[in-house]
């Protein structure tokens, strides 16, 4: 076996067969090593401002602070809509107050569910578009 043939065996990964220092191709290489505060700042409430107005070399932070913050608003909407169906839900006895019960345990873990996700995501180095607010953050 001569040296080149040697040589490009040790650089490749084992499992993939690409060399070692390729990234995936939906990732930005280098982001979390430049920014990882930034990430999850993107992703936490109106905190998402900070890497929105401060990071403007890195588009991957800002795209993800786009994104957060409008989840933020969405989120918040949302909540509002919940408080007036659970006012009109009051009017029902027992079914409304079951339903509206049922509203508040169920959309809050969602929303959260999608927040983990996001992060996970954004933290793994992937543009996953939150449903409906990630075509809303692409039109600002």
């Amino acid at each position: 076996m001569d040296d080149s043939t040697k040589e490009t065996n040790e650089t490749r990964e084992p499992a993939t067969g690409r060399p070692a220092d390729t990234p995936p191709a939906n990732t930005q290489p280098g982001t979390m090593k430049q920014d990882p505060v930034m990430i999850f700042l993107a992703y936490f409430g109106i905190f998402a401002l900070i890497p929105y107005l401060t990071v403007k070399d890195n588009d991957f932070v800002r795209w993800h602070a786009k994104q957060g913050l409008t989840y933020l608003v969405a989120s918040v909407a949302l909540f509002i809509a919940l408080i007036i169906v659970s006012v009109v839900l009051a009017f029902i006895p027992y079914l409304g107050a079951l339903l509206s019960t049922l509203i508040w345990l169920i959309v809050p873990l969602g929303l959260m569910a999608l927040w983990v996700i996001a992060l996970v995501k954004a933290f793994g180095g992937e543009r996953w578009k939150i449903p409906l607010v990630g075509d809303l953050a692409e039109k600002w």
